[in-house]
């Protein structure tokens, strides 16, 4: 702490860190970035799963918009995100590079995951570049049988009535920012149907190429719960309704 670095304080303290009016005070005006123009800053440590330093996030500001407690929440979830994107790229890089023990290790590390993750390409061709273990054996498939199935392609593994609501719904929220959210049916080997709530990020690798890591959780219980309820509710209201009929009928 103390020293001249403004990131090396943000891991200094392991939390947000906030400098105000830079340039009027004595530790920071020097420093090369209020000589840029900042005037404000605010940084939040970046982490590895094991808890391992990554780097910082940090937003320079020309204005004083960075004090605010809810522009600091949303840098912290930027942060969190970060973090997420991290692990999987991480996950991504062991699948491409490793094989054998370390495989197996990965594999049992998904195994207990709701769900499934998986990446694709956010080009025209929608090619798979990773199925986790534990994706596959949820829905019955092996990987040779998934990508004939599905032409190894996102779209096609969005239930066919679903698709294009889907398609659309990411389309319009990568438009806005680089995170999604959208719920769909895949149909299972067995030829059954489930639901999952997909939550994905667009990133862009070293050539320039755009992809989708993308973490998907079972959600049909729930789905199906709804639909008792809506079922019970019309079946109450129908009741209540005939009874009122009755009633009025009497009178």
């Amino acid at each position: 702490l103390g020293q001249r670095m403004l990131c090396e304080n943000v891991l200094g303290v392991n939390a947000g860190f906030l400098v105000e009016n830079a340039p009027q005070t004595e530790l920071w005006r020097d420093d090369l970035s209020v000589r840029r123009g900042m005037r404000d800053y605010y940084g939040v440590p970046l982490h590895w799963k094991d808890g391992a330093f990554f780097g910082t996030l940090c937003v320079f500001d020309r204005g004083s918009r960075l004090s605010g407690r809810l522009v600091q929440q949303v840098i912290h979830r930027f942060g969190t995100s970060f973090e997420k994107d991290l692990e999987l790229l991480r996950l991504r890089q062991d699948a491409d590079e490793h094989s054998g023990d370390n495989a197996e290790a990965m594999s049992a590390m998904f195994r207990y995951a709701p769900g499934g993750i998986f990446s694709y390409s956010a080009e025209e061709d929608e090619q798979f570049s990773f199925l986790s273990t534990n994706m596959l054996d949820w829905l019955g498939y092996t990987k040779a049988e998934f990508i004939n199935k599905y032409e190894n392609r996102f779209s096609r593994m969005v239930w066919q009535e679903d698709r294009e609501r889907v398609l659309a719904e990411i389309d319009e929220q990568i438009r806005h920012g680089s995170f999604d959210t959208c719920e769909y049916r895949i149909e299972k080997k067995d030829g059954s149907l489930v639901w999952v709530h997909d939550e994905g990020h667009i990133v862009t690798d070293e050539n320039g190429k755009r992809w989708f890591y993308v973490v998907i959780v079972d959600i049909t219980p729930s789905i199906d719960t709804q639909k008792k309820l809506l079922l019970r509710n019309s079946e109450l209201e129908t009741t209540v309704r005939g009874l009122k009929e009755t009633i009025e009928r009497g009178s």
